[in-house]
């Protein structure tokens, strides 16, 4: 072996060496999981995705974010509402987002439920923390902007946003302050969205995977703002900022012509307690979900994120508006004037009939959940109204059956 063969095998295996970060050894950090938490608190700051230590959406914040989930239609490049138009729905982040939304886009190219002019288009960019994001001329958008001329699609067509992202370059770990900091680079980041994707309506945000594995004793080049606890507080920060806007806050406002921000929602929660099994039954294995880094994601951990985003938007109200067909819901040619509905709705515990609801052609009542599977099969003769309560929040759907199992009518249930 001569020396310039020798001295590149050695720089090869030298950096071999220094790419292997990942130590699984060590010990878990013990923060509990935000949706796990709930009403328990973290360092004095109550758990659950929403305030009150809930991960119940607030019924008032529910019916907003489905007023705005009905406007979302299919538009042409000038952003005009077109039936042969596109819904587009974008991926934001850096390497880990991108290798994430590109898993999740495989299997929805792969769903017969996804609407046909729902179009996923990931913009991710590795190493592109928030910092990089934030400004209107970043070089982010300007790469979008390319890969939408070369699909040609328009910024126009930007309805919806899935977002995991990180300001890279901070290496505050105080707590609240850090994820107080942070919620501000979202902020910033959802107003410099809505500039570039005027009719961008929903932006769901993602809590990042533990990062605990990192070995920093190593050497690792990771940015010290991808570090753990930063992969905790990064939740968190999305939690405050979507309270925010619950709360209607100074400069979160989110409806109507003096709106600043697109609605936040918090979309799919990655963090574990290191590869404890969360509530969900979700958990991520050091030596087979990460690569040798202990940061970025193997071919598995790309996998079980996009299976907990499909799982996410399968379950989520607001989508079955935009995302997912509506097959779920069609009535029958044959329809019988039923004039009653179901109320409370959206409902906690029993949804009851009104009055003048017809039982006449009834034979069956059915619930059914986002997949299309029967939960409760009920018999409307004996029973005025149906005890709901031991379902878990989410989207259901009611329909009235006869006795050839024609859906003569369709509701709607929210369970809280």
């Amino acid at each position: 072996m001569n020396l310039k063969v020798f001295l590149m095998a050695t720089l090869i295996i030298a950096n071999g060496l220094k790419a292997q970060l990942k130590n699984c050894s060590l010990p878990e950090l013990g923060f509990v999981p935000i949706p796990d938490l709930q009403k328990e608190t973290f360092r004095n700051f109550s758990g659950g995705l929403y305030s009150e230590g809930t991960n119940i959406m607030p019924t008032a914040y529910l019916l907003n974010g489905i007023q705005l989930s009905k406007s979302i239609q299919p538009m042409d490049t000038k952003g005009q509402i077109q039936n042969s138009g596109k819904i587009v729905f974008i991926g934001v982040g850096a390497s880990n987002p991108r290798t994430e939304f590109s898993a999740f886009q495989r299997i929805m190219d792969t769903s017969s439920r996804k609407k046909e002019n729902v179009i996923l288009v990931n913009t991710c960019i590795g190493g592109q923390g928030v910092q990089k994001m934030n400004g209107l001329n970043d070089n982010y958008w300007k790469s979008a902007q390319h890969q939408f001329d070369s699909l040609q699609l328009s910024f126009l067509q930007v309805q919806v946003a899935w977002v995991e992202t990180e300001n890279t370059q901070s290496a505050d770990t105080s707590f609240p302050s850090a994820p107080q900091k942070f919620l501000q680079d979202l902020k910033i980041l959802l107003q410099t969205m809505k500039v570039h994707f005027p009719n961008l309506q929903l932006v769901y945000l993602s809590a990042r995977a533990y990062s605990g594995w990192i070995d920093v004793s190593s050497g690792s080049a990771i940015g010290k703002g991808l570090l753990a606890p930063r992969d905790y507080y990064n939740g968190w920060a999305i939690k405050w900022l979507v309270d925010s806007a619950v709360q209607s806050k100074a400069s979160f406002n989110y409806l109507g012509s003096d709106k600043k921000i697109p609605m936040p929602l918090y979309g799919n929660y990655s963090y574990t307690n290191g590869s404890q099994l969360r509530n969900n039954g979700f958990s991520l294995n050091c030596e087979t979900d990460f690569a040798a880094d202990g940061l970025h994601l193997t071919s598995s951990g790309e996998q079980k994120i996009a299976l907990l985003m499909f799982d996410f938007f399968a379950e989520d109200t607001l989508a079955d508006y935009w995302l997912w067909k509506s097959n779920r819901t069609l009535e029958t040619s044959k329809v019988f004037n039923l004039s009653g509905v179901v109320y409370p709705n959206p409902v906690k515990d029993r949804i009851f009939f009104s009055a003048d609801f017809d039982f006449k052609y009834v034979t069956e009542l059915r619930i059914s959940n986002t997949l299309g599977e029967c939960i409760l099969l009920i018999n409307p003769l004996s029973n005025s109204s149906v005890d709901i309560s031991q379902l878990c929040p989410g989207t259901y759907v009611l329909n009235c059956l006869d006795y050839q199992q024609n859906i003569l009518k369709t509701e709607r249930i929210i369970k809280l």
